[in-house]
This record gives structure tokens, C-alpha cells and sequence, in this order.
């Protein structure tokens, strides 16, 4: 089975764990897939226990996405792009990739609602780092 969490403080409102279970069951992959409270301190410290510990991917949240971009070996042209990251994985060697999924998320999920944006304005409340991680999908979109 293979364990996966989202890291954020604050992150006991989070969804992930229910979202992600909800993912899993209709790919009928068995997953654990839980919520952890970091701090700015303990942040680094969280992750590699959780990678060490077999851990596999971990989502990222606030207030770490620009730390998580940080400690990332390397890092997708989409996280670079942006300067933020919200997924983490770990590789056999031991390296830790950082990718930024929130824009081509958003993007997609449009795009299968059948929203158009090409050529619209946009207002985005916020300047977190969704915030930062979706302008560069708005503007690659038109």
C-alpha cells in the first residue's frame, strides 16, 4: 500500500485525505493518505521523516509551498515558472522532485466544465502560492 500525505499549517480543515482516498478508489489503487502539521522549523524536518518512513508523494500547502521549492533537488518547468511547488515525490536515490499542479489543474478542470477563457479577463482573489502557481497557466491559456 502506498502512503501518501499533504503537509500545511494550518491542515486539519484540509479535504485531501478524502479527496485522494475518492481518486484511489476509482483507479482501485489502495492508498493511506494523511494530514500533517508542520511548522516554518520543523517543515524540512517533516519531510524527509516522511520519505524516509517509505512515504511516496506529499501534497504541499500553506505556507510551504515556496519552502517546499526550496529543498527540492529538482524542480518541473512548471514550478520553476512559477517559483512555488505543492507536490513532492521521492526518487530511488534519494533526490526529492518538485512539480507546481494548481494551474494545470485549474486549467483542466475549465476546460471539462467547459469554460472558456481564452481572451477574458480574470480577477484572482489571493497571492498565495495557488495564486503564484495559476497565473502562468492563465497567461500560457490567453
Amino acid at each position: 500500500m502506498d502512503n501518501y500525505a499533504v503537509i500545511g499549517n494550518p491542515i486539519s480543515h484540509s479535504r485531501s485525505p478524502t479527496i485522494h482516498h475518492l481518486f484511489a478508489e476509482q483507479l482501485g489503487h489502495e492508498i493511506t493518505y494523511r494530514k500533517i502539521e508542520a511548522n516554518k522549523k520543523s517543515f524540512e524536518e517533516q519531510v524527509e521523516s516522511f520519505f524516509t518512513k517509505g512515504g511516496k508523494g506529499l501534497n504541499v500547502t500553506l505556507p510551504f509551498k515556496k519552502q517546499a521549492f526550496a529543498i527540492s533537488d529538482s524542480l518541473s518547468s512548471n514550478a520553476k515558472e512559477c517559483g512555488a511547488v505543492n507536490t513532492l515525490s521521492f526518487s530511488e536515490d534519494g533526490r526529492i522532485s518538485g512539480e507546481s499542479t494548481d494551474g494545470i489543474g485549474l486549467i483542466e478542470d475549465l476546460k471539462n466544465n467547459e469554460v472558456l477563457i481564452e481572451d477574458k479577463s480574470i480577477l484572482i482573489l489571493g497571492s498565495g502560492g495557488t495564486a503564484q502557481s495559476i497565473i502562468p497557466q492563465l497567461v500560457a491559456n490567453g
